[in-house]
């Protein structure tokens, strides 16, 4: 249940006053955390910690698990050294002095095609070439009005991805200057607690982002209405949106917190990637057997995503925490194993 208008905007002020408090205190806070920063740098605690975030934010699918493992026991080293002696070439008088900017702008926006074309070109091909393996996992029931035609999708994608993502990496290099890009990798506890801190920032920013889009009538007709063209979303088109909604919605809230705390650029570039296949997975429309089993059954993603799509004015946010706290949450396990004869499956059970 809606709370009421004042309750909303003193919680709203409440968790975005919170937010600026941390930022505006970020270098102190660092400093008061730093002794158990060095206590746990390096350890086996810290690479597990990391293991579990990477892993938990696209939710732990088996390519997901292979490819953070990979990714806190065996990291790029080489590469990134080669990334970093090659930067100064491409430095721009004036603007990008030495090269940093340009070439994080470069890797991310790199890390950010590959990923999202793979990633959801795999989820698409499974879905075509099996679509009765997946219809005994699929959220929704898939209606001729569901989704736009392909081509539209394919050229949404190409706008975005090759025009308008670039060209807002190349407005932002000032702010990408401000990270830091030295020739040896972060530690797993620094990674940790960055990405931990950005995935807080990008809910928020997420979350008030997203239900402006729908409580402005003006904003959602001219802006939001076109990711919402997909009643029954898929991977592929997480990003199918207008340019504005992309930086709004996207693109600021994933970088905004790793740029308050100037991290690593390796670590932005690694946040990029599984935060890509994340927000693939909560659009993806298909409920894959391994996120009850690593969950416990407890997992509302990619289901919570969906039912926004479905019934339009509920779950906006990612994590869900925000929805609960305004109300606007909705029972999705009930509903969706309600819909398959199955009110006693054990997450249905739960949230009753």
């Amino acid at each position: 249940m809606g709370r009421s208008f004042c309750f909303n905007v003193v919680a709203a002020s409440t968790v975005l006053g919170s937010l600026l408090c941390v930022i505006l205190l970020e270098g102190r806070i660092k400093q008061l955390l730093m002794p158990v920063h060095e206590a746990l740098e390096g350890s086996w605690f810290a690479k597990l910690m990391l293991l579990v975030l990477l892993s938990k934010a696209p939710e732990p699918s088996p390519l997901v698990i292979l490819l953070a493992v990979l990714m806190v026991w065996t990291p790029p080293e080489s590469l990134w050294v080669s990334i970093v002696e090659f930067m100064p070439k491409m430095a721009v008088p004036q603007v990008d002095p030495t090269g940093q900017g340009v070439t994080v702008a470069l890797a991310l926006w790199a890390v950010f095609v590959v990923t999202y074309f793979t990633n959801g070109t795999l989820l698409l091909a499974v879905e075509t070439l099996f679509p009765q393996l997946v219809g005994d996992y699929r959220i929704q029931t898939l209606k001729s009005s569901s989704r736009p035609a392909m081509p539209a999708l394919w050229r949404n994608l190409a706008m975005t991805s090759f025009l308008v993502l670039p060209v807002l990496l190349a407005l932002l290099i000032p702010l990408w200057q401000r990270l830091r890009v030295p020739a040896a990798l972060p530690g797993p506890w620094e990674m940790f607690t960055h990405i931990g801190f950005g995935v807080i920032v990008n809910e928020v920013l997420f979350f008030y982002g997203h239900w402006m889009m729908h409580a402005n009538k003006y904003l959602y007709r001219n802006i939001h209405k076109i990711h919402h063209e997909f009643k029954a979303p898929m991977g592929l088109a997480a990003i199918y949106c207008h340019p504005v909604e992309f930086f709004v919605s996207d693109l600021m809230p994933l970088g905004a917190g790793l740029v308050v705390v100037r991290t690593n650029a390796f670590t932005g570039v690694v946040w990029m990637a599984f935060a890509v296949m994340a927000t693939q997975t909560h659009h993806c429309g298909i409920r894959w057997p391994w996120i009850d089993f690593f969950s416990f059954n407890a997992e509302a993603q990619p289901n919570f995503h969906d039912f926004h799509h479905e019934k339009f004015n509920v779950n906006y946010g990612a994590m869900g925490w925000l929805d609960d706290l305004h109300g606007t949450s909705w029972d999705w396990p009930k509903d969706f194993w309600g819909r398959r004869g199955r009110p006693d499956h054990p997450a249905a059970a739960k949230a009753a």
